[in-house]
């Protein structure tokens, strides 16, 4: 009897730790970096002990994780592209001598892998419930932490807002922060699901307007199509068509009217400078990957020394055919789990893998995007996806009582 107690708290020490290493991992730093520049002090005052936090996490949820061993007939694709990518990034910096190597290592085995590996680990003890909780809770705290800094002048100091007409300081760029207020949107849509009391769905819709102004503010391109491909599918599978309609009828007026300057960038965006760079960028990449297409070339572009901002193009160029195809199988298998869940009216994953996937089509580094492979490694973990049908619409508009708030293993068979 006791030990069966003590197996029931350590499970639930695992749940905790491991929904507060997730919600982290996606959108703890923007918190970080708006308080550096609340304080007008050095991001990396405020950054650093943030990252040792999330390491110490990590390894605290180590402790009671299930052998490496264990894992590797779910995520056997998804460790041999880590590995690959981790040996691409060592071969660049003994041998091929390119910059930046050493920072972008040390992320990527810090604050990437680290982390994943033990979400991944302890996928079958992800608590859905949980973690849209936090993520609401972060998320306010970044999105209306930024919304008043921008209206009452706060973190002037280190903003570069007055430059570039958009939501955005020194340690914390617009697309960071659109990402992060996209996901708290995302995060606000499913804890609707969730039966919330009446003050949690108060605060819950503060959240979401202030998430939605924040999107606005920011001023992103690509964080706004990715709410838009989530927003779609949110609707298709909860058949809440009447919430999209009236989501756009608040945020298309404030966010593409004429002298929005969200608007501008997208209908700008054939001129716009940084645009016609990644182009470059990417047709550079691309020749590169042609020039040595079996196992890449390196992991930046060789011209300009930098990333294409492309994941495909990018995993071309770094690791060739052989890592296309391993990233191939690994996103096919998390696509699929993705699909599963969203049957079994579970949308938190589904929804999250898809915008960080969106996102990394225009923005990011293989070495630096945390929030995709925490999702793809809690996503290919799920073993034996349900194949029963969909529930039919009059069913997802009115979710059960009891919605369970975990995705185990177990509840993933047929």
């Amino acid at each position: 009897m006791h030990r069966r107690a003590s197996s029931r708290s350590a499970d639930h020490r695992t749940a905790v730790r491991s929904s507060w290493l997730f919600a982290l991992t996606l959108i703890g730093y923007p918190i970080f970096g708006l308080l550096s520049s609340l304080l007008n002090v050095d991001s990396t005052l405020t950054s650093m002990p943030f990252r040792v936090g999330v390491i110490v996490l990590a390894l605290l949820l180590w402790r009671h994780s299930p052998p490496l061993r264990l894992w590797w007939r779910q995520h056997r694709w998804l460790l041999v592209f880590w590995v690959l990518y981790g040996a691409r990034l060592l071969w660049d910096g003994l041998i091929g001598g390119q910059p930046g190597v050493p920072e972008a290592l040390v992320f990527y085995a810090l604050t990437v892998l680290l982390p994943c590996i033990m979400l991944g680990l302890n996928s079958a003890k992800f608590d859905e419930r949980r973690a849209v909780r936090l993520l609401v809770f972060l998320g306010g705290v970044v999105c209306i932490g930024a919304v008043v800094m921008n209206t009452f002048g706060l973190g002037q100091a280190r903003s570069l807002g007055d430059i570039t007409d958009r939501l955005y300081f020194e340690a914390l760029n617009p697309i960071s922060l659109g990402h992060a207020a996209v996901t708290t949107l995302i995060a606000a849509l499913c804890a609707t699901r969730h039966r919330p009391d009446k003050a949690r769905l108060l605060f819950t819709l503060v959240v979401a307007v202030a998430a939605g102004v924040c999107v606005a503010l920011s001023g992103s391109r690509g964080p706004t199509l990715a709410l838009g491909v989530c927003a779609l599918l949110f609707v298709t599978a909860t058949g809440r068509w009447g919430w999209l309609a009236l989501a756009l009828l608040v945020f298309v007026p404030l966010a593409l009217n004429s002298d929005a300057d969200l608007w501008q960038r997208f209908s700008t965006v054939t001129e716009d400078d940084s645009a016609l760079e990644r182009l470059l960028l990417q047709g550079n990449a691309i020749q590169q990957f042609l020039a040595r297409p079996l196992l890449g070339s390196a992991y930046v572009e060789l011209e300009f020394k930098d990333y294409p901002h492309n994941l495909f193009i990018e995993c071309a160029m770094a690791l060739g055919v052989v890592g296309l195809g391993v990233l191939a199988a690994t996103l096919w298998r998390a696509a699929k789990n993705a699909v599963a869940l969203v049957r079994r009216g579970h949308l938190l994953l589904p929804l999250l893998f898809t915008q960080y996937f969106v996102a990394a089509q225009f923005s990011g580094a293989l070495w630096g995007s945390a929030a995709l492979w925490a999702c793809a490694a809690l996503l290919v973990g799920l073993t034996r996806p349900a194949t029963a049908a969909p529930a039919s619409a009059a069913a997802r508009r009115t979710p059960r009582r009891r919605v369970s708030t975990a995705v185990p293993v177990a509840d993933m068979g047929p």
